[in-house]
């Protein structure tokens, strides 16, 4: 464990995050201690490190934390680092549980008990999933641009989806959003209408 691996982390949840289709907003994170050692498990500062970037930064992302085949060393560690843990991310944390049941059985890799057989070839994978988000990065800039540049876009709207974008929602709402509008009673209606308009 290293600070690179932490810029690591937060590079891939980024392309994890790019990579969403049209209303998926959360991603399964998998852990695998299988291979590893008493002498490799992260420290107590590099725990919550990661904590900070999943819960502070990151909010509502992780939908579920799949933790599998662990020693004993890391279910101490994990009691050790518990209590920095929120209790709504500690809720979605498994440990050790089929994982056929969080995860489509093609999408699993057959080492996991899924049917996926996957190969990693760094020198096709990395170039591939690099130009495949800047695609979609550019992509999601140009709706947003399209859509009137507003922040607190859907990202239903955002990811290609079809949820109107929120201009078309404020418009069809009535909401008045000229510049003579105080800005946080056009927040606070926005906040409505996007609980009233989430994606089924």
């Amino acid at each position: 464990m290293s600070d690179r691996q932490i810029h690591h982390l937060c590079f891939m949840l980024d392309r994890t995050i790019d990579m969403m289709p049209p209303g998926q907003e959360s991603a399964c994170l998998l852990i695998n201690f299988k291979s590893s050692t008493n002498s490799t498990l992260p420290t107590v500062g590099q725990s919550r490190a990661v904590l900070n970037i999943l819960q502070n930064h990151s909010p509502e992302r992780l939908g579920k934390a799949l933790i599998t085949e662990t020693p004993w060393y890391v279910s101490t560690f994990f009691k050790l680092i518990s209590g920095f843990i929120d209790p709504v991310t500690k809720e979605k944390m498994k440990f050790n549980e089929d994982l056929t049941q969080y995860v489509p059985i093609e999408q699993l890799w057959a080492d996991r008990g899924g049917n996926l057989k996957f190969t990693y070839d760094h020198s096709l994978y990395w170039p591939s999933l690099n130009d495949e988000c800047n695609k979609r990065r550019a992509a999601y800039k140009k709706r947003w641009e399209d859509g009137g540049k507003r922040i607190g876009e859907f990202e239903a709207y955002l990811r290609g989806g079809k949820h109107m974008s929120l201009q078309q929602v404020l418009e069809k709402s009535g909401i008045d959003t000229s510049a003579s509008k105080h800005s946080l009673e056009v927040t606070a209606q926005v906040a409505r209408l996007s609980l009233d308009n989430r994606p089924p």
